[in-house]
């Protein structure tokens, strides 16, 4: 892990398989054969910190996943990566800058819920309902981090604030 990823107050992301196959804009169908949906992505970070923390909190889903793209820019040139019915503004992206605004987006969902979250509870509360699986294993490790970000386990977290305070928050 960076110096910067290994922060005290940093939220690290792992990322995780979300396809492997897709229709792109010319209508071929595209596979990644050595990706398997619901894995950990093979290049995803790992810990431990150098202090020995555990390094990521959680993961998210990253590879093969779609964004909106500028239809001027350089990724659009790849039509393999537009992805069908897309109008050349929606391609596919992977790694841990797929993952990551996945996380913000989850937070910031959150913060409509409570207003006042403090960032160390909302970062308790991702691990804490964090989903584990047969790839994931037992949790927290150091790949998976607490596991994969269950962002519907979050906001429902909220929308019971007391027990969530009882139960997520006490420990």
């Amino acid at each position: 892990m960076t110096d910067w990823a290994s922060t005290s107050s940093a939220t690290s992301v792992g990322a995780h398989v979300l396809r492997n196959t897709w229709i792109d804009i010319n209508g071929n169908s595209q596979v990644m054969p050595d990706d398997t949906p619901g894995a950990l992505w093979a290049n995803s970070a790992g810990g431990p910190t150098r202090d020995g923390r555990l390094g990521i909190a959680l993961t998210a889903p990253g590879e093969n996943i779609f964004a909106t793209y500028g239809t001027t820019s350089y990724w659009e040139t790849f039509t393999f990566n537009l992805i069908q019915d897309g109008g050349g503004w929606y391609g596919r992206q992977g790694a841990t800058s797929g993952a990551s605004p996945i996380a913000v987006g989850a937070a910031a969902l959150m913060l409509q819920v409570n207003p006042n979250l403090t960032s160390e509870q909302a970062r308790r509360i991702l691990k804490e309902t964090a989903t584990q699986d047969a790839f994931s294993g037992d949790t927290p490790n150091e790949d998976w981090g607490y596991g994969k970000i269950n962002i519907l386990g979050a906001i429902e977290c909220l929308e019971n604030w007391d027990h969530c305070q009882e139960s997520v928050l006490s420990e």
